[in-house]
């Protein structure tokens, strides 16, 4: 059977080959992901705004343009004028309530942090002499990407609108646990 670059051909069987795996896939994962996410929010943030300022624009010079029988003889003008203003104004809605913005800075933050993660982890790759040295470095950079994701998780929510009566307003706490119960 073939492998394909998704299947592993082999588990690791020691701390150097584990831990250049590991660099390997927080480059490919990790990084490839946030920087995919980076892309898509900023082009998603700049294609609103086009189409918000553009229809602005358009219905500005379409109104200034026109005149008393532009508007009593051509239905399509009017209803231009009464579409364009929406399209804008959706566009802007969508912006804001999606807060596409703040996520895309969320998610450069978060290609920052793994670009950090991996340079150190590479030059602390080239730099270790043992086993024990590449199971600490490889053990860091595995609690180093949960702090990431967990930072990136805790930006992400807050992002979300609030909806009343939703599951998540509605949970009740988690009771404490407590030694001796």
């Amino acid at each position: 059977m073939e492998s394909t670059e998704s299947t592993p051909k082999k588990l690791e069987d020691n701390p150097k080959d584990a831990l250049e795996a590991y660099l390997r896939y927080m480059w490919k994962g990790y990084y490839k992901w946030y920087e995919k996410a980076v892309k898509q929010n900023q082009q998603l943030w700049l294609v609103l705004q086009l189409v918000s300022i553009i229809s602005a624009i358009a219905t500005a010079v379409l109104a200034g343009l026109s005149g008393e029988k532009w508007f009593r003889d051509y239905e399509s003008l009017r209803i231009a004028m009464i579409v364009i203003p929406l399209i804008g104004t959706f566009a802007s809605s969508i912006a804001a309530n999606t807060k596409v913005a703040s996520l895309w800075a969320l998610r450069e933050q978060g290609r920052q942090a793994v670009q950090a993660l991996v340079d150190s982890g590479r030059q602390r790759f080239a730099a270790a002499s043992s086993a024990a040295d590449y199971v600490e470095i490889h053990q860091f950079l595995v609690k180093a990407i949960e702090k990431v994701e967990a930072s990136q998780a805790e930006g992400c929510f807050p992002l979300l609108p609030e909806i009343p009566g939703s599951p998540a307003q509605n949970q009740l706490p988690l009771p404490s646990k407590t030694v001796g119960s």
